[in-house]
């Protein structure tokens, strides 16, 4: 055989398994070696990603204090102002409490005359009024109505405040129905809303405007919290020219004697240096729900309110099968002693729900300043100021 054909032969090299390869097909060291280092890489900066990701979950995890007590709303008690600084102090009240000239600031000074009955006032205490306008055009035919304001309505079921519209419907006619916007959160409602009725002279003064003022609920069926009547028979003053104001009373569908739903017996204590106003839930007694004979499962909800709105509330334990309930539990709220005249509070006493039932309102009693309270609720409101550091208990009649 020729040397220079034997140089070209290559011959296979067993391997540990007696297997042949050929040592053209390996691959070379520096190939290996790179794809190693690649690799290393690779995994390295994953592993980074996904420790700085876990990493950024935990700090979120842990928040720091500051951001704590921005995100969590404890339950009774408010931001309290340091009193290191008066000008640190007056602008934290001011981002709490709203301030003459905020859309939901209420001024006291308004409601010290109590015979202005347009004024608003306490939806617990006196009637309920509406405010409205008629005027008449002979020419068109057209009756305009026009939905002011409401005052004092008093909410259906446990709600401290009602979420109110109104309906209104030109008897005998009932069909022809138009309905108002609503109002949330606010017993005092204003609504400025303008309606017409197509009325030919003749017939004027043989209708009756009826508005059925209700509260609204989305879970359930809508709760009427009263009626107002007017009937159309003053055709001259139906066709001045001269837009007067109409108030009256609304009144219930089905008016009813007084129901005795019990009474409440409660203490108040109020603190200027602290700024804080301590309520102390004692004990209830002769608690009763119309229509329901049985055990009872009472317990106590109290809740601050401001401009309509509740700003805090806290509740007791519940009192099981008995219809004098002993508590003896105090909460406390925070509230800077500028702030008094436009706070109120209102405790509710309510019977817990049992197995497949619902709780139900007993009643409630409020206290505050006059603009939301009179008789026993005012009295004991003063005298809580009147005698300050003191506790005053007194007995409350459930309303």
């Amino acid at each position: 055989m020729d040397k220079a054909v034997f140089r070209e032969m290559s011959y296979p090299v067993p391997t540990a398994r007696g297997r042949l390869t050929n040592h053209k097909d390996s691959l070379p060291m520096w190939v290996a070696v790179t794809a190693g280092v690649v690799g290393s890489v690779l995994v390295l900066a994953v592993s980074y990603l996904i420790f700085k990701r876990l990493r950024e979950k935990m700090q979120k995890r842990s928040a720091s204090p500051e951001d704590i007590e921005r995100f969590h709303i404890p339950t009774v008690y408010l931001p309290v102002p340091t009193l290191s600084s008066a000008s640190s102090t007056s602008s934290l009240i001011e981002e709490i409490f709203p301030q003459p000239g905020d859309s939901n600031f209420l001024d006291p000074n308004i409601y010290l005359s109590y015979e202005d009955a347009r004024l608003p006032g306490s939806p617990y205490m006196g009637p309920g009024r509406l405010c409205f306008s008629v005027n008449y055009n002979k020419y068109s035919e057209k009756l305009r109505v026009k939905l002011i304001r409401a005052t004092r309505l008093t909410p259906k079921g446990e709600n401290v405040t009602a979420t109110p519209y109104v309906k209104i419907c030109l008897l005998p006619d009932k069909r022809q129905r138009v309905q108002s916007k609503i109002r949330h959160r606010t017993s005092n409602p204003e609504f400025f809303e303008d309606f017409v009725f197509l009325v030919p002279e003749r017939d004027l003064n043989t209708r009756t405007l009826k508005f059925t003022v209700c509260d609204y609920d989305r879970f359930s069926r809508q709760q009427v919290i009263g009626h107002v009547m007017y009937n159309l028979t003053d055709i001259e003053f139906l066709m001045s020219d001269d837009i007067n104001e109409i108030w009256m009373d609304v009144c219930e569908e089905d008016p009813k004697v007084a129901f005795p739903k019990g009474e409440i017996n409660f203490s108040l204590q109020f603190l200027p240096t602290a700024s804080r106003l301590t309520i102390a839930i004692v004990k209830a007694r002769n608690l009763r729900i119309e229509g329901e004979h049985g055990e009872l499962y009472p317990y106590v909800k109290v809740s601050m309110v401001m401009g309509g709105k509740t700003c805090r509330k806290k509740k007791t334990a519940i009192c099981k099968r008995t219809c004098n309930p002993v508590y003896n539990e105090a909460f406390v709220f925070t509230i800077p002693p500028a702030c008094l005249e436009r706070v109120s509070l209102v405790v509710s006493v309510i019977n817990g729900p049992r197995l497949k039932g619902a709780k139900k309102l007993i009643g409630r009693s409020i206290v505050g300043p006059y603009m939301y309270s009179t008789g026993e609720g005012l009295e004991h409101w003063k005298e809580m100021l009147d005698f300050a550091r003191s506790n005053i208990a007194k007995w409350h009649t459930l309303i």
